[in-house]
């Protein structure tokens, strides 16, 4: 997939796109759809582009100016829009000019140099300094220069339209469950095995910690089910486990800090500094502050006794 980084005017392009508009953060099943509908305008020599931006201004959460968290960081989100079969990113900082451009500049002086056959945008499209959709400006803008328009409607789980904001709001609440459902698959979670301070493999439960995840949105404080995905060197192959996460501020440990750690169930070996993905399937309990480490211990316990029933796995550990 070939990325283009655009700070001005973007570069001629000489194969025909479909071109899709959005910000695309944590490719949801809104987006999915987006991306379909466009798949389905592709003609035999068609690329299939993403017109999208980089959160800075704008995003999950946080406050005009500020770094953002997300559902997808940028290289999570370039990996899930080549599998949805992107072959061109148009990837715009969201912040200066560009973030006050008008719709007929952009369709002028960005859109006009880009050989668009076809352009895909949600029914709630705006852009630049817009505050309001103006799909009928967009379409009257375009049809001069060739461009079709495809308005692609909301999609709506309950009554509520599904976007990464509702999304981000359920993974801090733990209602981990209904933003995998709308996000189309787990929420999932990369980052680097750091050192921490080993009072998981004195509890009998080593964990994985994970370093470099301040970009995601944090799920809220409490013991998940989850896989582990990692790469071995040893096999030259991914593998992926079953496992505990551990997500806040282990109050029993003094823990000061939010944390992510993953306790892979039947896995022995050294993780450390390799990078690993972890995917949450569904909230066992919140975060408690036991009145001792032997009834945190019995805790652990059964969270890993739940957690192999429901993955279906032996009642006893069995390292490998």
């Amino acid at each position: 997939m070939e990325y283009i980084n655009i700070t001005d005017r973007p570069p001629m392009n000489k194969e025909p796109l479909v071109l899709c508009l959005g910000k695309f953060d944590g490719l949801h099943r809104g987006h999915q759809y987006l991306l379909n509908q466009a798949q389905q305008l592709l003609a035999h020599d068609d690329q299939l582009a993403v017109w999208t931006y980089k959160l800075h201004a704008s995003g999950v959460d946080g406050q005009d100016g500020q770094e953002l968290t997300s559902l997808t960081p940028l290289t999570e989100k370039r990996s899930l829009l080549a599998s949805y079969g992107v072959q061109k990113v148009y990837e715009v900082q969201s912040t200066g000019d560009l973030a006050a451009i008008s719709l007929e500049t952009f369709v002028h002086e960005q859109l006009s140099v880009l050989n668009v056959r076809h352009l895909v945008v949600g029914e709630e499209f705006n852009i630049g300094k817009a505050s309001t959709s103006d799909i009928e400006l967009l379409k009257r803008l375009c049809s001069p220069i060739g461009i079709g328009v495809t308005v692609v409607p909301l999609i709506q789980s309950d009554g509520r339209t599904i976007s990464s904001t509702y999304i981000g709001e359920l993974i801090r609440t733990g209602d981990i469950g209904l933003a995998n459902e709308l996000l189309g698959r787990p929420y999932t979670i990369k980052g680097i095995v750091a050192h921490g301070n080993k009072i998981g493999r004195t509890l009998g439960f080593p964990t994985a910690n994970m370093d470099q995840i301040d970009e995601y949105v944090e799920p809220s404080p409490g013991v998940y089910r989850g896989v582990t995905e990692f790469y071995n060197p040893v096999n030259q192959r991914m593998e992926s486990w079953n496992c505990l996460i551990s997500a806040g501020y282990r109050p029993t440990v003094g823990g000061k800090t939010y944390k992510v750690e993953a306790y892979l169930m039947d896995f022995s070996g050294d993780l450390y500094r390799q990078t690993i993905s972890v995917a949450f399937v569904d909230r066992l309990r919140g975060e408690v502050h036991f009145p001792s480490l032997d009834a945190l211990i019995v805790q652990m316990h059964a969270d890993e006794r739940q957690a192999r029933e429901a993955f279906g796995m032996p009642a006893a550990r069995s390292v490998r």
